[in-house]
């Protein structure tokens, strides 16, 4: 005859709800310091979110940046920077797009090797590649200068001075050494600028319509930006333009 089983007691002693107790203190500690981790290594999003979106759009944007994404990741301090179109409570246009006017329209992107550079350009424009530089019109030819040409022909040209800075210098100290000698034209205008997150130096000359200049300090290279004439038509596509250019490997 067997006996009936005896039914088991589980005997927490002491030391066993100390050691219970002392698993969840740990594991509430350590959600504690990632969130403390986060709030303290990321408050810049909380404050950029802040800063770019209206009240009742901060808090996705907050909940967002906190797992790695959204608008603060995107085109905000933790992705490329370029800042969301259309002021406060605009949108990161995509890679394929480009903001002109506060709205994101659809762009090329040009890739020049040689150059080390990456440039967005209107769909449709024609881009021609020569020794040393890239240039990228809305005609294959220009006509002749007139009234009508330079209103609706377009110029956007990236170059590229290899070594002409051996000495490292600033860019506004080598402007000043490679042009010690004057200009044909003189500027209208000097302004020190950043482009593509380098020191540069923008100029503005009248050269048969309005044109513009930019002189971005890479290293012992410059790389030289001309784009003109500034008619209404094509200002804000050449200032947009400008801003997406990006040194590559």
């Amino acid at each position: 005859m067997s006996l009936p089983r005896r039914p088991q007691v589980r005997i927490v002693t002491a030391q066993t709800s100390r050691i219970g107790f002392g698993v969840a203190l740990i594991t509430l500690l350590t959600t504690l310091c990632a969130h403390l981790a986060w709030a303290q290594g990321n408050s810049g999003a909380a404050h950029w979110c802040a800063a770019n979106f209206p009240p009742g759009q901060r808090g996705q944007c907050v909940s967002q940046a906190a797992h790695g994404a959204g608008p603060y990741y995107a085109c905000g301090p933790g992705g490329t920077n370029t800042g969301l179109c259309g002021g406060v409570g605009g949108k990161c246009c995509t890679v394929a797009e480009i903001c002109i006017a506060n709205a994101c329209a659809p762009f090329d992107r040009l890739v020049s090797r040689e150059l080390g550079i990456a440039v967005k350009h209107p769909p449709g424009w024609i881009v021609q590649r020569k020794l040393g530089a890239v240039t990228v019109s809305n005609v294959a030819a220009p006509a002749p200068p007139s009234d009508t040409s330079l209103a609706s022909e377009s110029f956007f040209q990236v170059g590229l001075l290899a070594n002409t800075n051996p000495d490292l210098l600033p860019i506004d100290q080598w402007f000043d050494q490679h042009f010690s000698g004057g200009f044909a034209v003189p500027p209208l205008s000097r302004t020190a600028v950043s482009t593509a997150g380098h020191p540069a130096v923008r100029i503005e000359a009248s050269e048969i319509g309005r044109w513009v200049h930019v002189y971005i300090s890479r290293g012992a290279d410059v790389i030289v930006v001309d784009f003109g004439p500034l008619s209404p038509s094509f200002v804000a596509v050449y200032e947009a333009m400008l801003q997406s250019i990006v040194f590559t490997p």
